[in-house]
């Protein structure tokens, strides 16, 4: 066993100066990148074949499978929080749009098979998961998790960018007519 001792334990630490580095290199030497602004496939681009395999079957599922549906890939790793508290919002809208033409597929980046099943056992995704996409992520432009790419019917990327799911909604249900 370890025994760890704490000496000299401050409970209620003040805060950092503003005249402190913390403060004074965040504000003026370090500005935060939006992830919208990275380096994303754009909307009205063709989207880019990818095939990859099927966790969980020995398939392997490519984007041709899908062509004439609007196909949301939803790009993510294992240890990414905002990740994990996605599957609920996707679920959510797979049953919403369960008899129509939408097919949502997450894209896993790396991670192994027994990191991918521990993800499906606990957060319960219901839609299938497509792993060793380090490759697709990297041909659409993929630098943060998670990511969203919204394909229309005509193969075009029409969305490309951060979960915000009320604005993927509204896609959907425009390039569902």
């Amino acid at each position: 066993f370890n025994k760890a001792t704490f000496a000299k334990i401050v409970q209620n630490p003040t805060a950092p100066a503003e005249e402190s580095w913390y403060y004074s290199t965040f504000s003026s030497e370090y500005k935060y990148v939006s992830p919208t602004s990275a380096n994303l496939i754009k909307a009205g681009s063709p989207s880019h074949e990818f095939s990859l395999p099927l966790f969980g079957s020995e398939k392997t599922v490519s984007g041709k499978d899908y062509a004439g549906k609007v196909l949301l890939l939803e790009f993510w790793i294992f240890h990414c929080g905002a990740c994990q508290a996605a599957v609920p919002k996707l679920n959510e809208l797979k049953r919403k749009y369960e008899n129509t033409e939408l097919e949502i597929l997450a894209v896993n980046f790396d991670d192994t098979p027994r990191l991918i099943e521990l993800f499906a056992n606990k957060f319960k995704p219901e839609f299938p998961i497509l792993y060793n996409g380090a490759s697709t992520a990297k041909q659409f432009g993929v630098t943060f998790y998670p990511t969203i790419i919204l394909v229309g019917k005509d193969g075009k990327v029409r969305y490309s960018g951060e979960f915000d799911v009320q604005k993927i909604d509204e896609l959907i249900r425009t390039n569902l007519r």
